[in-house]
Parts: structure tokens; sequence; C-alpha cells
């Protein structure tokens, strides 16, 4: 190609970019799942919302509490037995305010199958079940929460997970 067709095809718009974008960035929905990749490193990262609605009749007197949760996740997998987990989520209620909160959470998980042999008849298969034990921390922060305990609004929680199957 020459110098003068290459500019004249920038000057009229008929240069095109390599753009690379996954499926499903452009337009972000509830419970959507972004992956970005590495050699030997992986993360997934999730942007959530939730609005809850809930209802009591009793007799003639009736009420409606409603609250919106946006909020976030990331799972990043540092090895093949080891990986990092976060979550973030903030509530807010629509009238009664007091209970709002922010809650977040950091877990570290081991993540490693447990090896077995189970009987079918004569024949003797080999199962692996995974297992997965996590530690960690979550913080709840309510806000504008009132009271005598309103200098403290925030909790630091010690978190332990095991899971098995």
């Amino acid at each position: 190609m020459t110098r003068e067709r290459v500019e004249g095809g920038v000057v009229t718009g008929q240069e095109r970019f390599a753009i690379a974008v996954a499926a499903g960035v452009g337009q972000l929905q509830p419970d959507h799942q972004v992956g970005v990749g590495a050699e030997r490193l992986a993360m997934r990262l999730a942007a959530l919302a939730e609005h809850l609605r809930s209802w009591r009749v009793q007799n003639t007197q009736y009420a409606i509490a409603q609250a919106l949760l946006p909020g976030g996740r990331f799972d990043l997998r540092a090895t093949r037995h080891w990986d990092v987990q976060g979550s973030f989520v903030l509530s807010r209620g629509m009238g009664y305010h007091y209970y709002d909160n922010a809650q977040s959470e950091l877990l570290v998980s081991y993540t490693r199958g447990w090896r077995g042999s189970v009987k079918d008849g004569d024949i003797s298969v080999p199962v692996s079940f995974p297992m997965r034990f996590s530690v960690g921390v979550q913080q709840q922060t309510f806000y504008n929460f009132p009271g005598s305990a309103s200098a403290n609004k925030s909790i630091l929680l010690p978190v332990v997970h095991f899971t098995l199957f």
C-alpha cells in the first residue's frame, strides 16, 4: 500500500481497529461474569444487583418493604489448589434507612480432591470428591444506625468455611 492510500483511508474513516471484546462486556446485566485470564492465573469478575420486595397484610393494614442491593464479587485462582475470593454488597432500604449497610468479605481457600473408591457390584471405581477449606474476614458497616453504640458502626467477623462435594 502506498502512503497516500493509507492516509486517504484514515481521513475517510475506512481505518479499522483490531479490538477483541468478551461477550457481554458491552452491556453487563445482573449475574453476568467477565473472565480475565493469564497463564497460570485466572480471575472472574461479576457485577450483581438485586431488588428485594416484600409485603405483609393483616386485617385491613398492610406494609411494603423494598431494598436495592448492588454489589460485586471476584474469584482469583492463584494456583491449582489456592484461590482468593472477595465480595461487596451495599444494602439500602427504600424507606427506612437505619439498617442500611455495606458488607464485604475476603476469603483465602484451599481445594483438594478427597480420593476413595466406590464398589459397584464386583468392580471398584475410583472417585475424587472436591474438598474446600476457606478462612477470611467479613466486615459489616451500618452507617445510619442510631443508638448508644453509634460510635462503633462497623463489625469485623472471622469466617471459616468447610465444603465437601
